[in-house]
Order: structure tokens, then sequence, then C-alpha cells
């Protein structure tokens, strides 16, 4: 078997002094180019561009949804408690829908993304708002049905 021939060493080469030194105007404020940012139309900019959706996915379903779109569930930082909402800390998320809620609490899926235990009063929360949600839409499709009823009688 023949040995592979090898490309010879080359030492690289210094950029020229007008590559990616050179500074240019945002906002009033010189930057400096640099080959890891490179130059973009001001329409372009990182600056200007609107912020992308912070997309999640539930710890029961795999559904992929934006962030608002689910509840979330935290283990807190130092006293690894869980709670709901808020904190810093490692975080779930968990449907709004009673299957993803159900499979949760069978399997211990929130428990083994957080790696913490949950507890059932957290479970009670989250049927209670489950519940609350369910009962919320259906007050407002009743009242849709009762607009449009008497929208048509009128």
């Amino acid at each position: 078997m023949r040995p592979k021939r090898r490309r010879p060493r080359t030492k690289p080469q210094p950029q020229s002094k007008n590559c990616d030194t050179h500074s240019y105007l945002i906002d009033g404020e010189t930057r400096r180019k640099s080959p890891h940012y490179p130059s973009l139309p001001l329409s372009h900019s990182p600056l200007l561009t609107p912020m992308k959706l912070n997309y999640r996915c539930c710890a029961s379903c795999r559904k992929i949804g934006t962030k608002e779109a689910f509840w979330r569930v935290v283990r807190l930082y130092p006293s690894h408690q869980v709670q709901l909402d808020r904190g810093l800390g490692r975080s779930a998320y968990l449907c709004p829908a009673s299957e993803c809620l159900k499979a949760a609490q069978k399997k211990n899926r929130l428990g083994r993304s957080l790696k913490a235990p949950v507890s059932d009063e957290l479970y009670q929360t989250l049927w209670q708002r489950l519940a609350t949600s369910d009962c919320t839409s259906d007050l407002r499709s009743t009242w849709r049905q009762s607009d449009n009823s008497s929208a048509s009688t009128v």
C-alpha cells in the first residue's frame, strides 16, 4: 500500500492592514470589524434585526412551541425547591393540556427533567390551573355563541 502524499506546510500569511481592521459607524458609535463578526449592511445588522422567538419543548409530549404557550416549572438553584413560573434555576416546560399533565404526573417526567422531586401540591396547582383555563375558554365560547345568535336575530 502506498503512503499518502502530504501537502507541504505553509506559513500563515499575515492579513493585510485593510482587511478586517478598519472601523465603521453605527448609531454614532465606532465599532471595529472582526473576522468573527463580518461587516453587514445596516439593514442586516444584528443591532437592528427583530428578536427571534423563544421556542421550548414540553417535558411530557415533546411538542415544540413558543415559550408563552407552556407552563414553566422551576427548580430553584440554591435551595432545590420546585415552584411555578418564577425563579432562576433549572426549568421544565409543560403543555396546558390534561393528557400532558396526566402523563407527566404518572411517569414523573417533571421530576426527571428537573432532577428533583415534584410535590403533589404542585400537581394539584397545575390541575386547578387547567380547570380554570378550561372554564374561561368555555365561557368565552358560550359568550361568542350568544353574541352570534343575538346578531342573527336582529
